[in-house]
């Protein structure tokens, strides 16, 4: 049996801890981790910025947290997991880096006949497709416009 003075150890270490906990908190600016309230202890979602119950269905297991869960809850993990509809998220398109298949040139021989006749030549001699040699010519040419500035 714990006599009065074992209890009264723990009681004031619980204190002291939760102190520690605040005066943490108030530093880093962020709310403590786990909180007591009436209904038991709560822990706070990092990603959501709220707390949930402290167990695990609210929470994964992480057994390298202080706590023993994971700083986002279950809920806040599974919408950073799931995949965004393009169609709400225009911004997401302007971060990526175009791909081959998106970079396209459009040319129009339409008023260069013989231009566009000249490139078939040139290709067919050079064992080029014309698309190949135009981008070979395009190429040259940055290459040339680069050089002499």
């Amino acid at each position: 049996m714990e006599s009065g003075i074992d209890i009264l150890k723990e009681v004031i270490q619980e204190r002291l801890d939760e102190k520690r906990r605040k005066e943490m908190a108030k530093k880093t600016g962020r709310p403590p981790q786990i909180r007591e309230t009436d209904n038991g202890n709560e822990k706070y979602c990092a990603k959501g910025k709220h707390y949930q119950s402290a167990d695990l269905d609210h929470f994964y297991r992480d057994a390298k947290s202080k706590t023993g869960f994971s700083s986002w809850c279950r809920k806040c993990q599974r919408a950073a997991s799931t995949p965004t509809n393009k169609k709400e998220d225009p911004i997401s398109d302007i971060d990526l880096k175009p791909t081959k298949k998106d970079m396209v040139l459009h040319l129009d021989f339409s008023e260069n006949d013989l231009l566009f006749e000249d490139i078939l030549t040139e290709a067919a001699d050079q064992l080029r497709t014309p698309a190949m040699q135009v981008m070979w010519l395009a190429s040259k040419q940055i290459y040339k416009e680069r050089n002499v500035t």
